[in-house]
């Protein structure tokens, strides 16, 4: 059980480092910290974006995220998008932050 353990904390923040890699080179609008946990990374666009409908645009392309409305109880965090590293390998976290790039940079 420690050995799985170990290789998923490896896996995950393999997968991390990788998507926070290609989000700043990518789409260096995007504003974010990496986290020091978990299996998101939230990011904030400049204030006015919407990112509810940024996500219609995205899903044209076959990628997605959370829009921060849906974690706001005062449909706040408009602008914010919560982004899951945990499920996708690094090829398809590559491949989901350049389309990405196309619809926001």
């Amino acid at each position: 059980q420690e050995s799985y353990l170990g290789f998923l904390k490896k896996t995950y923040y393999e997968r991390m480092v990788t998507l926070c890699g290609a989000l700043r080179q990518s789409v260096p609008s995007l504003e974010f910290m990496d986290p020091a946990g978990g299996y998101f990374i939230w990011s904030c666009l400049p204030e006015g974006a919407n990112s509810e409908s940024l996500l219609a645009a995205a899903g044209k392309h076959k990628v997605g995220f959370q829009p921060g409305i849906k974690f706001s109880c005062s449909n706040g965090l408009q602008n914010y998008l919560r982004f899951c590293f945990a499920y996708y390998g690094s090829k398809d976290l590559l491949k989901g932050v350049k389309r990405l790039a196309w619809i926001i940079d």
